[in-house]
């Protein structure tokens, strides 16, 4: 796969992750208003999707720029992962209960705390990886959206990082988006070239030689309408 498949893949796991963001603000606006109120949401499962996909694209650029560093680094983002599926076993257990709205939104802290904890450790490797693509590919973007997701993953112990989180992703997009195949430097025989011995071409007898070629200085006939030594025209 070349550049142009991660580019594809890594805007579109990002996409995946904003849905699946716009899903779940739907719920949280539901519960707050109305705890009868049905909001369609995926319970991380479309956000899975994307962070799968984000994480084949990132494998991708591992291989193009030939550094074990990006994906090692980036397959700790399973732990993000990890933390999707306890919001995604938790969410619709509180989500369904008995609970009032405000005491619904309570009790969706606990599994957003434990969310929050695997998603700062995830977003540490993650950002490390975005640092040696960044260095990689000469694009800044990378660079600065792992930096936003860290520090989003932080801030989502106080229920602000989402926000956070979010700017970087649309960062990350416009990173992946500028993202061109790697331009491969054609390699020249000039050094093979320079250390092969130089023949200096042995004046002819001939002796209808009566001129020389005004390009290399050989001696060359009348009728020459090149020169037989540089193909220059006489």
């Amino acid at each position: 796969m070349s550049t142009q498949t991660s580019k594809k893949l890594g805007i579109l796991g990002v996409s995946l992750i904003f849905f699946d963001a716009f899903l779940s603000v739907l719920l949280a606006i539901g519960t707050l208003l109305s705890s009868e109120w049905s909001i369609p949401t995926s319970y991380g499962i479309i956000r899975i999707i994307g962070i799968i996909i984000i994480l084949i694209a990132i494998h991708n650029l591992a291989n193009v720029y030939q550094s074990k560093d990006i994906f090692t680094n980036a397959r700790w983002g399973v732990l993000a992962i990890i933390g999707t599926i306890t919001g995604f076993i938790s969410g619709p257990i509180i989500t369904h209960t008995t609970l009032n709205a405000m005491q619904q939104l309570i009790a969706l802290y606990i599994p957003t705390l434990i969310m929050g904890v695997f998603f700062i450790i995830a977003a540490f490797f993650v950002e490390r990886s975005l640092n040696e693509i960044a260095e990689h590919s000469g694009i800044s973007d990378f660079e600065t959206a792992g930096k936003w997701l860290f520090i989003g993953a932080i801030l989502t112990l106080i229920l602000f990082g989402t926000i956070i989180m979010g700017i970087a992703f649309l960062i990350l997009i416009t990173a992946f988006s500028k993202l061109k195949n790697p331009k491969l430097t054609p390699t020249t025989n000039t050094t093979e070239n320079s250390t092969l011995p130089q023949t200096t071409p042995t004046p002819t007898t001939n002796t209808q030689t009566k001129a020389y070629c005004a390009y290399c200085g050989n001696p060359i006939l009348p009728e020459n309408v090149y020169c037989p030594h540089c193909g220059q025209h006489t």
